[in-house]
């Protein structure tokens, strides 16, 4: 649906947008009565421009601010309001999955200490390798083609280092000074050659996803394996999803969805579930007529309410999500 097509079937009400709504004196009314502390007032019911403001200023100001609005905006802030109206009277529930490979490491070493003076050297096998690295130090890489010498100094806080192995070869470590290697992996499998994705070893796996889904508004439930099962350990916070890196399998998150970005373009799909699509055109027409006759609003505010009530309780929405991180999920 698109604003064009709300725009029609309000127009379709009989609607005409008033010449001059700000001008209109209630009949039995004198000037100035009855207007003491509203000029300038926002109501709830109030349809005006997001940029409109509520402030006292020069001449310039106020030419601005008594420009007439157009029927394509009065369409726009009506629809904008009838979506914020519907996502507070019904959950829109969008459910999500995720599939987790629970990539693990061939070979795994929790902390290495290098002493001052000493040198460890380990083979690279497998596809890539990762570790944490604290402290001062240097660490070189033999991949049997070329060599790679590193100087390093963490400060306070670990290091990640991660890579692929081309040919095989050795690490070795110098410790300059004491200096520790923490969760040292090398993986025999690997999903995807980009640098950005090359596994690396973490007992966690976090997703941000307010950052990835931009309608996602709040959890419903916990995350649930694809038998329905709670994933014990998993953690929900702050708009983001934290499993085990251990867990392998379906993971189904399920979140409450922020209304429809509504923009400018008359043209434009709003993304409107198809169940509650009827229902926008019918209470943006309740919000448009509201400074014209106020029965008529009713009309259209009550039939709203009990088309409502007659659809179903929530809105769900399930769609299968692929998305890379950590080379461990597909």
């Amino acid at each position: 649906m698109t604003l064009n097509e709300i725009k029609r079937e309000i127009l379709a009400t009989g609607y005409a947008q008033p010449v001059d709504v700000e001008e209109e004196v209630p009949e039995n009314s004198q000037e100035g009565e009855g207007t003491e502390g509203t000029e300038g007032e926002i109501t709830d019911d109030t349809i005006l421009p997001d940029d409109t403001e509520n402030t006292e200023g020069d001449g310039e100001e106020e030419e601005e601010k008594e420009k007439p609005i157009t029927l394509d905006e009065i369409v726009l802030y009506a629809t904008r309001r009838a979506l914020r109206r519907l996502y507070s009277r019904r959950e829109i529930i969008r459910t999500i999955r995720l599939c987790a490979t629970g990539q693990q490491p061939a070979v795994y070493y929790k902390d290495i200490h290098c002493a001052n003076g000493t040198t460890i050297t380990l083979p690279l096998k497998g596809r890539a390798y990762s570790m944490r690295i604290y402290g001062e130090g240097i660490y070189q890489i033999n991949d049997g083609t070329s060599q790679k010498i590193v100087h390093f100094n963490t400060g306070m806080e670990a290091q990640l280092v991660r890579g692929f192995i081309r040919n095989g070869g050795t690490i070795v470590f110098h410790g300059g000074t004491a200096f520790m290697v923490l969760d040292f992996s090398l993986y025999n499998e690997i999903y995807s050659t980009m640098g950005d994705f090359s596994p690396y070893c973490d007992s966690r796996v976090k997703f941000d996803i307010r950052e990835i889904f931009g309608d996602f508004m709040s959890f419903i439930r916990p995350p649930t394996d694809g038998y329905g099962n709670v994933i014990e350990g998993a953690l929900l916070y702050d708009g983001k999803l934290d499993i085990p890196s251990t867990f392998r399998g379906e993971v189904l998150l399920t979140y409450r969805t922020l209304p429809p970005t509504v923009t400018e373009d008359m043209d434009a799909v709003i993304a409107i579930p198809e169940e509650y699509s009827h229902l926008i055109p019918i209470l943006a027409a309740s919000y448009v007529w509201m400074e014209v006759d106020s029965e008529v609003a009713s009309y259209y505010k009550r039939l709203f309410d009990d088309m409502l009530e007659e659809s179903s309780a929530n809105s769900y929405r399930q769609m299968d999500y692929t998305y890379g991180k950590g080379n461990g999920w597909i």
